[in-house]
């Protein structure tokens, strides 16, 4: 909460709650576009699926650049997550 309020915010609390829960807002709605499988560049840029599928050199199915795999693998166990929220065991 201190990255928030004093880095972003300089000091100011409001400011720095208000960042901080837009920016608690972005994850949660990141989550939910994984879970119902709707990438967009946003998200594969911050999930880093281009550089993971390049690391484990997955992209490479003769000659054409495909990250399934990768996006299957992270959406598959970012959705378990759902599981630890009560209720909600249906969406993992």
């Amino acid at each position: 909460m201190g990255y928030f309020v004093y880095d972003q915010a300089d000091g100011n609390w409001n400011h720095g709650l208000k960042k901080y829960f837009k920016t608690l807002f972005w994850k949660f709605w990141q989550l939910v576009k994984m879970t119902f499988g709707y990438w967009d560049h946003s998200l594969i840029e911050n999930m880093q699926i281009k550089t993971r599928a390049d690391k484990l050199n997955l992209d490479h199915m003769e000659g054409i650049a495909t990250h399934g795999e990768m996006i299957a693998t992270i959406g598959l166990l970012h959705a378990l997550l759902w599981q630890l929220v009560g209720f909600q065991v249906f969406f993992g």
